[in-house]
């Protein structure tokens, strides 16, 4: 199987990658990718799979892809064609715009997925993000809401709260 992808790099081009058979399951659209390029180990954003090798490119010449690191899809085809939209209208590579687009708590950390990152991290809340939190939970859900403070502060722990009480609701209400 061959793929292609995109690397978090100023150059607006796609790069084809074998697949091994032993990671054939776990390649898709939206995942990343640990490949060797130019002789460097890196992480690179699968955009297109089984894709048949075209005359100019030869199997021979192709570089295994290492590893897939995500257990899930970081990009739906919807969050794709925003990227392919904004590094066309910014004038930036698609594989510069993915990474950009790729959630922090996930950049940092090389082999967790989005599901493990944010649900299975406790988040512990100082006496103010608790109020704030309280105080959050009081308005209207149509209503948005925005946290000030500077930088430092604490406001992304008391998103992280909000999004984790969520997530578990989702879950329970499925079931």
């Amino acid at each position: 199987m061959y793929i292609k992808i995109v690397l978090p790099i100023p150059v607006n081009k796609h790069y084809y990658y074998k697949v091994p058979r032993s990671l054939e399951k776990k390649v898709d659209i939206g995942k990343r990718a640990k490949v060797n390029f130019n002789g460097r180990i890196t992480l690179g954003y699968v955009i297109e799979c089984n894709v048949p090798l075209t005359g100019d490119v030869k199997d021979q010449e192709l570089k295994n892809v290492i590893d897939i690191v995500d257990e899930i899809p970081l990009f739906s085809e919807k969050g794709l064609q925003l990227a392919l939209w904004m590094a066309a209208y910014y004038f930036v590579s698609l594989g510069e715009v993915l990474k950009i687009m790729t959630p922090g708590s996930i950049k940092s950390k090389e082999y967790t997925s989005f599901d493990s990152a944010i649900v299975h991290k406790k988040i512990h809340l100082t006496e103010k993000q608790l109020e704030i939190l309280k105080e959050l939970k009081r308005l209207s859900p149509s209503r948005g809401a925005l946290i000030w403070g500077i930088t430092g502060s604490g406001k992304t722990e008391i998103y992280l709260s909000l999004m984790e009480k969520f997530i578990k609701k989702k879950s329970r209400l499925s079931i």
